[in-house]
């Protein structure tokens, strides 16, 4: 790999001018480029842009001076600190107890990007390979994850399927395939993705006794569990109720098909974390009672447990009712503080169409919630000329009888 002045200290100006224009706005400084003649401001722009970027999504990287970043995408595709430290954790559970306490595991990332997930999980490892087709990205992840203190992880510049063809047996794969094509365009099937997975299983069950493939949020979990049989989990991870990651991790040395367990995960800022974990076998065995009206305490499931499918053995383990089969609203008499979700107070059940609560709703501040209802919330808050409110909350929705109702709440958690 070639040298770059840049990791020999030759770019000093440029890196003293971006530790002191860390926090500016780098359009307006864009502007100032004339001021600095002599240095590469471009470069100095984009590492400002790459640091700002990473300032809450990476805090330990945010606080290591020197680093440096590629273009926008790879910044905007790799996992955050919260989010790789999760991964970590998973992976050290499977990993057989006694080679971990030994030290003399083999492991690799197929898709090597930033090395944000190699930072996190390489410390498992005696030998960590960090392996991804970019040159640049090789470059400046040598560069900063040695920085950052990873001494274990050797980086190679390689395709996924070339390093498979020619390595030895492994303890441990991760692979986070890019979701977009060649026009930068999402995609939502698993063969869509680059590397292609479903290729590269042959390889991946001959050469790996654990993959970890972290796919998009999009990806159908039921089809994609009949095209990875091997599967032993599956988690749904959401940050402050915000889908992130959809992860499978799969035992290649099963012999039998395996019984997949689902984690629903939601990581709170300044809050408990959420969980709620199923059997994908029991889903379709219970239907959740119905209710024609809603009771003292509305529920509302975390994106998790949405887009797992998990919300309806939710409302079993805690008895909740439903208030319409397509609404995904539950309601209690009784509180149930530890419900995976948001959890509200009802204080008034409203005719949309009346003129009362037209007259009562008028000005008022509420933050406004559509499940099941014709209206869109930007219809709603003008229809009623309402304000933004964090803890007052009105639910725009459709109970079992096809009524339309608006329900007049207070958050609780």
């Amino acid at each position: 790999m070639a040298v770059d002045t840049r990791i020999m200290g030759h770019y000093s100006k440029e890196r003293a001018l971006v530790e002191a224009h860390l926090t500016e706005d780098v359009v307006a400084l864009a502007l100032k480029a004339n001021r600095f003649p002599g240095v590469d401001f471009p470069w100095v722009l984009r590492q400002i842009s790459g640091y700002q970027a990473i300032r809450r999504k990476l805090p330990s990287w945010y606080a290591q001076k020197g680093l440096e970043f590629p273009s926008s995408l790879p910044l905007e595709q790799c996992s955050s600190e919260l989010t790789a430290h999760h991964k970590s954790r998973l992976v050290s559970e499977y990993l057989p107890a006694a080679a971990l306490s030994q030290g003399n595991l083999h492991g690799a990332d197929l898709t090597g990007g930033l090395g944000v997930d190699a930072w996190s999980i390489s410390p498992l490892f005696s030998d960590y390979d960090y392996v991804e087709r970019q040159e640049e990205l090789c470059r400046l992840a040598e560069a900063n994850l040695t920085l950052l203190g990873r001494k274990n992880i050797r980086i190679i510049h390689q395709s996924a399927a070339d390093y498979l063809q020619k390595a030895g047996a492994l303890d441990f794969v991760f692979l986070d395939p890019s979701r977009r094509d060649e026009k930068g365009r999402k995609v939502s099937f698993l063969s869509d993705c680059e590397p292609d997975v479903l290729q590269l299983l042959p390889l991946l069950r001959e050469k790996s006794c654990l993959v970890l493939l972290k796919l998009a949020p999009m990806l159908d979990i039921t089809r994609t569990l009949r095209q990875l049989p091997e599967t032993v989990e599956v988690q749904v991870v959401a940050v402050d109720n915000e889908c992130r990651e959809l992860l499978f991790l799969l035992d290649c040395r099963a012999a039998d098909r395996l019984r997949p367990i689902c984690r629903n995960i939601n990581c709170r800022t300044h809050k408990p974390v959420q969980q709620f974990d199923f059997f994908f076998d029991e889903m379709g065995l219970f239907s959740p009672e119905m209710t024609p009206r809603p009771k003292v305490w509305l529920y509302e499931p975390n994106v998790a447990l949405m887009k797992s499918g998990g919300h309806l053995l939710v409302a079993r383990q805690y008895g909740l009712a439903k208030l319409h089969p397509n609404s995904h609203l539950y309601t209690s008499d009784n509180l149930q503080t530890d419900f995976p979700g948001r959890i509200f107070r009802l204080r008034e059940l409203l005719n949309p169409a009346g003129k009362e609560t037209r007259h009562r709703l008028a000005g008022g501040s509420y933050s406004v919630c559509v499940r099941n209802f014709p209206d869109n919330a930007d219809e709603i808050r003008k229809k009623y000329r309402l304000k933004e409110d964090s803890g007052q909350f009105l639910f725009a929705t459709t109970l079992l009888d096809g009524r339309r109702v608006l329900l007049s709440c207070e958050r609780y958690s």
